[in-house]
């Protein structure tokens, strides 16, 4: 049984536009808009923006130091009980972290 090779196109270059159309573009609809000379209010920075990426660091650095405690306390107290609430610190600490990615992610800065 001979595999036959599946017939594929050539690429064509897309058009992209140049930055007279772009700069034309953008002064039509800002003609067109009726708050055309309006200013816009200041915008308002969220303390993770203002922090930038200490802000994660510090974040990143309080979960790793808190999962550390609780492993040594796993090792002191040698039950197994101890388990559950160290997977339970470790998750905590774990969805503090992504709380603080996406909100740097969010962040406009």
């Amino acid at each position: 049984m001979a595999v036959r090779s599946k017939p594929v196109r050539p690429l064509t270059p897309r058009r992209r536009a140049t930055p007279a159309l772009r700069t034309r573009r953008r002064s039509d609809a800002a003609a067109a808009s009726p708050q055309a000379g309006a200013t816009s209010p200041p915008r308002v920075r969220s303390s993770s923006a203002r922090w930038g990426g200490d802000y994660l660091l510090i974040v990143f650095f309080v979960a790793v130091v808190t999962v550390v405690v609780a492993v040594v306390l796993v090792g002191a107290v040698e039950q197994w009980w101890v388990l559950v609430p160290v997977m339970l610190v470790h998750l905590v600490a774990t969805f503090g972290v992504l709380v603080a990615i996406v909100q740097m992610l969010g962040t406009d800065g």
